[in-house]
């Protein structure tokens, strides 16, 4: 017993070993609690939503009911505010931890994986959701709402969607991996691309890498794609088709990217104006060559009758779209162009559905007051601060019952986030707010707006359509929309200013909002027809007030200039009148000097003369004396 004393564990360190023992020991013999401090509850009696074949919906976990069932205070809803002032200053709420995947079964050596599973019941018929925010939603059993994800964002974009986007809805997840996240199951949307097809292509090297990274229990952050190796394009298809057949019975499919927010609470009232038996492929519509397609980022929308006939025909196209794909740069286009094949074609959604964030988009007229479904580009800390706007919308108008909260429009978000912010915020250094209608350089003749910080805001004021102005050395931007823009470098030596009056005021010039204008509905090809006339005619004139103003303004910059030149000519010839009179001066002074010099020279020789004569007279005087 001595001998044991005397070795390493001895004096404190015996006691410390000791008393570490039996925390042990209680620990094994207590096991888990069935709740753990500021986690998740999860009741026994939870419910599955399941799609065909039984493939479960995944749909998120519950918070503590003590705390959902509180309602928003002040205090809560002024850090929306906050959020975004932190945003702005490029403050990020979200930590840095770096999470090792978990490997799915069939990429591991035999380990098994967990089967993801419901945690939360989903609002299907006999149950009730019991967030506050979900209860206060039209129903939601109708939409699955499928997000896909590069595999480098896994662990950094969808823990946020899981508490604000997802929280009351069933959705799938897909990458380019297969993995889990705690309960939710990440598909590998390339899980059927074939051998063969793989060995063709190099995008598929960056799929081989991250299939290894995942055996060895890596970080996937690091692993992203570059110009050669574009695993994004080769997803969409496959995805969308997946997702339809795991859950045919959905009526609506809503397709975003993890960088996208989704406004549930805007979306349900215009699908339920909408008819899921007839096509539907909506989204904000962008051209690549002829093809007009919807971006993937800014979020697609497609009826179950859609989702059928691209199922149903990727049974004996999928080979001829993979050949597309490989010899094309986007998915979303050749989705457009398989789309086209059933003769389905684009319901334009702009600017429902886009793909600015609050920050980068040009507020204008046009967006006023249509309905904000999505946003693109969204980090996790933007994520969460629009989802508290929604929320504490929706609970608060959310009076008459589940769904009666009026859809939030374009500026709403205006009045909630940048009035405040540019009320208070004039001008910032480092920033560029993205002005661009109009811009002056060191080459702009007879233009002195690049000349200064001051000068460039003097061009705005005196331009009554510029509400905004940004300054870096010898460039000068003028903006007729508002935009926040974002902070830039200090070696640009940028400058950004904002009419704060005219900002408040961009909305009394527009018309009042009313429910007609808040959604796109689909059109049959006349009125699309007629729509794309009146688009066309509303840009004309659009072109025209722009014209008009920077004709005014040039016609005023020419009078100026004519005015400058006349001066300029006026003063020359008084210039050359007093050279000339200087010079008519100074002739006459020579004349004159001229003249009085002749004058004595005249003068000299008369008395010249006068003193000869005299001489000769004199002269003759003599003689004659002499003689006589």
């Amino acid at each position: 017993m001595v001998s044991i004393l005397r070795g390493p564990l001895q004096g404190p360190r015996l006691i410390l070993a000791f008393f570490l023992g039996i925390l042990i020991i209680f620990y094994l013999r207590s096991g888990p609690s069935d709740v753990e401090s500021g986690g998740v509850a999860i009741p026994n009696d939870q419910s599955t939503t399941a799609g065909k074949d039984g493939a479960p919906i995944v749909s998120p976990g519950e918070v503590n009911e003590v705390d959902r069932d509180k309602p928003l205070v002040d205090s809560e809803k002024e850090t929306v505010s906050d959020k975004f002032w932190e945003y702005v200053q490029g403050h990020s709420s979200h930590g840095s931890e770096n999470h090792s995947p978990v490997p799915h079964a069939e990429h591991s050596n035999g380990a098994a994986a967990p089967v993801a599973t419901a945690t939360v019941e989903t609002e299907t018929e006999g149950t009730t959701p019991k967030d506050p925010f979900c209860k206060s939603l039209a129903s939601t059993k109708d939409v699955l709402v499928v997000v896909r994800t590069p595999a480098s964002e896994l662990y950094n974009q969808l823990p946020a969607h899981f508490f604000t986007t997802l929280r009351c809805v069933d959705f799938l997840l897909y990458s380019t991996v297969h993995q889990n996240i705690g309960p939710y199951t990440v598909h590998d949307a390339l899980a059927n691309v074939s051998d063969a097809r793989r060995a063709k292509h190099r995008d598929f090297e960056l799929y081989d890498r991250l299939q290894s990274a995942q055996n060895f229990v890596s970080d996937l952050h690091s692993i992203v794609e570059d110009n050669d190796h574009n695993l994004d394009k080769w997803s969409i298809i496959p995805h969308v088709v997946d997702a339809y057949n795991q859950h045919p019975d959905k009526k609506w499919f809503v397709f975003i990217e993890s960088d996208t927010y989704l406004s549930v609470s805007n979306l349900l009232p215009w699908l339920a104006k909408l008819d899921h038996e007839k096509d539907l492929f909506s989204g904000a519509q962008v051209m690549i060559g002829d093809v007009e397609l919807a971006h993937s980022g800014s979020g697609i929308v497609l009826s179950q009758t859609t989702a059928a006939k691209l199922s149903e025909r990727a049974k004996t196209r999928t080979d001829a779209w993979q050949d597309m794909v490989g010899g094309s740069c986007c998915g979303d286009k050749i989705l457009a162009q398989a789309l086209k094949e059933v003769n389905v074609t684009l319901h334009r959604s702009f600017p429902m559905i886009q793909g600015e964030t609050p920050f980068s988009l040009d507020w204008s007229e046009r967006h006023w007051c249509r309905t904000a479904m999505t946003w693109h580009r969204m980090t996790p800390s933007s994520l969460d601060m629009l989802w508290q706007f929604e929320s504490s919308w929706v609970l608060e108008h959310s009076k008459d019952g589940p769904g009666s909260a009026p859809p939030m429009l374009f500026r709403d978000y205006f009045q909630m986030f940048l009035v405040p912010l540019l009320r208070t915020t004039h001008n910032r250094t480092d920033w560029d707010n993205l002005a661009n209608s109009l811009t002056y350089t060191d080459s702009s003749g007879g233009q002195f707006a690049h000349y200064s910080f001051a000068s460039c805001r003097a061009a705005c004021d005196l331009r009554l359509s510029c509400v905004q102005y940004a300054w870096e050395p010898n460039k000068c931007r003028l903006g007729t929309v508002v935009r926040l823009g974002e902070k830039v470098t200090s070696d640009k030596r940028m400058m950004s200013g904002w009419n704060p009056k005219r900002v408040e005021k961009f909305g009394a010039k527009v018309d009042a909002c009313t429910a007609e204008k808040a959604y796109l509905m689909p059109m049959e090809k006349n009125a699309q027809d007629e729509m794309r006339l009146m688009e066309e005619e509303r840009k004309k004139k659009e072109e025209e007030m722009v014209e008009a103003e920077e004709e005014r303004a040039r016609q005023s910059e020419e009078e100026k200039l004519k005015k400058e030149k006349e001066d300029r000519e006026q003063e020359k010839k008084k210039m050359e009148m007093d050279r000339a009179k200087a010079a008519a001066d100074k002739e006459g002074e020579r004349i004159q000097k001229q003249l009085e010099e002749h004058q004595r020279k005249a003068e000299a020789a008369a008395k010249k003369n006068e003193a000869e004569k005299k001489a000769a007279a004199e002269e003759l005087e003599k003689t004659a004396q002499e003689s006589g």
